[in-house]
């Protein structure tokens, strides 16, 4: 949906609220605070949807171009359309940028996750504070390192199901069951959603190329 027709619809809807107001002969402080309300509503509610809740890639991309200038969602966008050096310089960038230590931490492991190095992804989760995130860039560290039954117990005990079968994905593909990995991956894309749910879809999608490599290698 372009800016015209978005823009088009809010027209009509404050109009329509305020006429129905005017008709019921509301005073002028309710039909100004039902106006705002209706306008927070419309602009803000799909944007809410569209980065929490949809599964929609398309939509979730068009988004992420429309907002590209704020550091969160141009990395995201460099997960769907950039190279990895694209990706590194973007998350390296959140990181500069962000006032959180704990933010800091998180993209630090997604940056040891993105070069394929698990003892930066082990550094950086030992900095976040208790909870699933840290738990699973343990997991996701340890896999990395090759230390699948480690990273495996640790995924058991993580209650984020999408967290949880990405973990399990990545084991698939490290022990090259490219079933297993499939099968992982869909089950940890249908239970994301928002930009999540993006970032799995693309990063699935490079993993998918690499076992495919790796499976030509081994038959070539």
């Amino acid at each position: 949906m372009n800016a015209v027709v978005q823009f088009l619809i809010l027209l009509v809807v404050l109009s329509a609220a305020a006429f129905l107001l005017l008709l019921a002969r509301a005073p002028f402080w309710l039909i100004l605070l039902v106006i705002v309300a209706v306008y927070m509503a419309v602009t803000t509610l799909p944007t809410f949807y569209t980065v929490y809740k949809s599964q929609n890639v398309r939509a979730i991309d068009r988004f992420l171009l429309r907002n590209y200038r704020k550091p969160i969602f141009y990395y995201a966008y460099n997960v769907g359309h950039g190279s990895d050096e694209d990706i590194q310089k973007s998350l390296r960038t959140i990181m500069e940028k962000s006032t959180r230590g704990d933010t800091r931490h998180v993209y630090g492991a997604l940056l040891g996750v993105t070069r394929g190095d698990g003892e930066e992804v082990l550094s950086a989760a030992a900095k976040i504070n208790p909870g699933p995130l840290r738990s699973y860039y343990y997991a996701y560290g340890n896999a990395l390192n090759g230390n699948l039954d480690k990273a495996r117990s640790i995924a058991d005990g993580i209650s984020d199901e999408w967290m949880k079968h990405t973990i399990y994905a990545v084991l698939a593909k490290q022990q090259g069951n490219t079933e297993e990995f499939r099968r992982e991956a869909g089950l940890a894309k249908e239970t994301s959603t928002g930009i999540q749910h993006y970032l799995l879809h693309h990063n699935f999608q490079k993993m998918e190329d690499q076992v495919g490599q790796s499976k030509n290698a081994q038959e070539g």
